[in-house]
């Protein structure tokens, strides 16, 4: 039983019968020690050497994964901001407070109104964190650019006013 690499898709498949993998598309047991540690998206063929792309090389595979990489870690940090969001203030919560303030304000409930604004502050600011974090994925150049922007919740936690629907039904004016 052999290794066999393919050509253009760089599959991998080990344990296999040589015979049936044709030369033309497979190479049969590569030499991966010019590899070891190097995705494969990084790796070249010349003849049935594998080898590992040069910076050039690297920085042009770089340059079409990028607006992938990019949109991936969008969606991630989307993810990640709804979920924290919600872990605060759930969407029927917000729903019920955003009716609240109206009620609030149309009553002329001063009060209940500024309460009830403290959450919807809180939930702005946690979005122009969004928006900053969103730039900051979107301006990245390299797949290291773009690991370098991360986030932290820790200072919204502690920011929370913690509204609460109960207390604010109970401020009468």
């Amino acid at each position: 039983m052999a290794t066999v690499l393919h050509r253009t898709s760089l599959m991998l498949l080990t344990s296999v019968n040589t015979p049936d993998y044709s030369p033309v598309e497979w190479i049969h047991n590569p030499d991966l020690s010019a590899v070891e540690g190097v995705p494969d998206y990084y790796w070249k063929i010349q003849g049935n050497d594998v080898l590992a792309m040069d910076a050039g090389e690297r920085a042009a595979v770089d340059a079409l994964r990028m607006p992938m990489l990019i949109a991936a870690k969008k969606a991630e940090w989307e993810v990640a901001c709804r979920e924290f969001i919600h872990s605060h203030y759930a969407p029927h919560q917000q729903q019920t407070l955003s009716v609240l303030l109206s009620e609030a304000r149309a009553a002329g409930l001063t009060n209940r109104v500024n309460y009830i604004l403290q959450a919807l502050g809180w939930v702005d600011a946690v979005l122009t964190y969004y928006y900053g974090i969103e730039a900051a994925i979107e301006a990245a150049t390299t797949p290291a650019g773009l690991d370098a922007v991360t986030w932290d919740f820790t200072p919204y936690d502690a920011a929370d006013p913690d509204v609460s629907i109960r207390q604010a039904r109970q401020i009468l004016n």
